[in-house]
């Protein structure tokens, strides 16, 4: 009976991973998303729910965005009336650095994700390569 189960013990071991993981992962997702709906009554249950993952979409307000990925790295406001703001782009590396044939710093590109925003409203959200010269 003890090799039976010390043979089945990497299964259990995996089915318990397979199985019980993700409900783990979707129950704390479901917690911070009663949090926000709790914090912000007249937020529907689908923008509480891209808060609570972390997701941002078109026509999100200004205080949803920064609910859901914080404040903007960068933050312009052109006389048009736009705002771009800007966010790192957590799962590339985050920057990439050219140098020159003297081994110089020549610039710096970093993967960012621009929203931009019109009369407090996400109206694009677009990934952009920022080259900074040094």
């Amino acid at each position: 009976m003890v090799a039976i189960i010390r043979k089945m013990l990497p299964v259990i071991i995996f089915m318990h991973i397979i199985y019980f993981v993700p409900i783990i992962g979707a129950a704390n997702v479901l917690s911070k998303c009663d949090q926000c709906r709790a914090a912000h009554p007249g937020w529907s249950q689908k923008i509480c729910l891209n808060v609570a993952q972390g997701k941002i979409e078109k026509g999100m307000t200004e205080a949803q965005v920064i609910a859901s990925w914080g404040s903007p790295k960068e933050k312009f406001t052109l006389v048009t009336g736009y705002s771009y703001w800007h966010y790192p782009i957590k799962i590339t590396p985050a920057n990439v650095i050219y140098r020159d044939h003297n081994g110089e710093l020549y610039h710096i590109e970093k993967e960012e994700t621009v929203l931009q925003i019109r009369n407090g409203k996400v109206i694009d959200i677009k990934p952009q390569t920022i080259k900074h010269y040094e």
